[in-house]
């Protein structure tokens, strides 16, 4: 008797705020949502999509875990600051005005690790943003919000089904190595 193939599972790795930040973003998000009617997204499911995988097989997920675990970026900080839409997808999201260095660093390096595992990927360029409202009515050029300072301090490997996010596995970043550090002795009885 031969058993069917397993599942494939629908992936991609984010940016996964802890529930205090998520109730943060969208409260920043809420106001300037008003007149443009839509869904607001559940708080739960908040987050910023590094880099989409689509349907991966179990022995690549594996691979792509592995090659994730070896991910050695720094951690940072990152600041939502503005609110704006993409209109043709019709959602409403909370954004950076600047983006810290790190995070296109991270995008980057998760490229890579999905590469070695042998997983694709989908190569559109990374614009960072938390997509808090669904179906809005009216487009909202870019505004700016009160900030939300987002403590990047990992990565998590998300799983989508019908709508839901779940965590499959999480991953911390690193601080970066200290550099160019000066040691400055006084001198014992001179002067």
């Amino acid at each position: 008797m031969t058993l069917p193939a397993p599942a494939t599972r629908r992936l991609f790795f984010a940016l996964w705020p802890d529930p205090v930040l998520k109730a943060a973003i969208a409260g920043a998000a809420r106001t300037p949502a008003r007149p443009h009617g839509g869904r607001r997204a559940r708080d739960e499911s908040l987050h910023l999509t590094l880099l989409f995988l689509g349907e991966v097989a179990p022995e690549a997920e594996a691979r792509l875990a592995k090659a994730a675990a070896g991910v050695r970026t720094p951690a940072f900080d990152l600041v939502l600051d503005r609110v704006g839409s993409f209109f043709r997808a019709r959602v409403l999201w909370i954004g950076p005005s600047e983006v810290p260095p790190a995070l296109p660093a991270l995008r980057a390096a998760l490229e890579a690790a999905a590469r070695k595992a042998g997983v694709a990927f989908d190569p559109k360029p990374l614009v960072p943003h938390v997509t808090c409202y669904r179906d809005v009515r009216k487009a909202l050029e870019p505004a700016p919000v009160t900030p939300v300072r987002w403590p990047v301090r990992g990565f998590a490997l998300i799983q989508s089904v019908g709508g839901q996010y779940h965590v499959v596995s999480q991953w911390p970043l690193h601080n970066a190595p200290v550099t160019n550090v000066k040691t400055v002795q006084g001198t014992k009885g001179t002067e």
